[in-house]
């Protein structure tokens, strides 16, 4: 690797076990920069956040992340509706999915999934972060409680709907592989019939592993990039010093 990027989760506007706090977060931010200068010349280190799209609570472009001096921000949708307690329902939880479609949805998936959907739409077209995360994360739960199909023309349609303002907002959408890594699906975020469609609409895409142990990190990378080469793609969209551009690969990496 000539370059790594940190993207740990931003804190939440609520506790959450799996994100920095706000007390933690300059620590975070001073030890990505000191690992950039310990590590000049030899790879380019950068500071980013994962950052939740929760309108009106914190989103990718929210003020108090101006000052940071982030190099880039991602921008993920988790949560959806909200529980009696006024609690989020986060679509990737083994606990919180079913519960919150029994109780917030009554049951009804392709409500749930429209609303996910809906959020994603809004945070490109009014919050855009340089990179769109894990773009159908919730799949990772079909099935847990509440079961849809890839093929139903109202998922389909929905998908499209959200691609064409994913296009006309002109952020990179990730090929993330964080689900496969962790061995909780055997299919990137999103499935390649959407990258398919991603490339269909000029969609720029980057190749993400998403990853949480050292083990993962370019986990993956070639046969990602070969299906991105299966479906026509031939360039992705890599960072360096003088922000992102469009760079050719092959399924053995990038040409630098």
């Amino acid at each position: 690797m000539k370059s790594i990027g940190f993207s740990s989760h931003a804190p939440l506007p609520f506790p959450a076990s799996w994100t920095l706090t706000v007390a933690n977060l300059p620590v975070y931010c001073n030890e990505v920069n000191k690992l950039k200068g310990q590590y000049r010349g030899i790879i380019e280190v950068f500071l980013g956040l994962e950052i939740d799209y929760i309108p009106g609570r914190t989103g990718p472009n929210y003020p108090h992340f101006n000052d940071l001096g982030l190099d880039y921000r991602i921008g993920s949708v988790h949560f959806v509706g909200r529980f009696a307690d006024g609690k989020h329902c986060a679509v990737d939880s083994r606990n919180s999915f079913p519960r919150g479609l029994s109780e917030i949805y009554n049951g009804d998936i392709r409500r749930l999934i429209e609303d996910y959907y809906a959020l994603v739409r809004r945070m490109v077209r009014t919050d855009c972060p340089d990179i769109l995360a894990h773009l159908d994360v919730f799949k990772l739960n079909n099935g847990n409680g509440g079961e849809f199909s890839e093929n139903d023309p109202w998922y389909r349609q929905v998908v499209a709907q959200t691609l064409d303002v994913v296009a006309e907002s002109g952020v990179i959408l990730e090929v993330n592989l964080g689900g496969i890594n962790k061995g909780l699906i055997d299919t990137t975020y999103p499935r390649e019939w959407i990258i398919a469609m991603c490339f269909e609409r000029g969609i720029p895409v980057t190749i993400s592993s998403d990853a949480h142990r050292p083990e993962h990190l370019t986990s993956g990378f070639r046969e990602a990039a070969k299906t991105l080469l299966d479906i026509g793609y031939r360039e992705i969209m890599v960072l360096d010093a003088n922000g992102w551009r469009s760079c050719s690969f092959t399924a053995e990496g990038l040409d630098w």
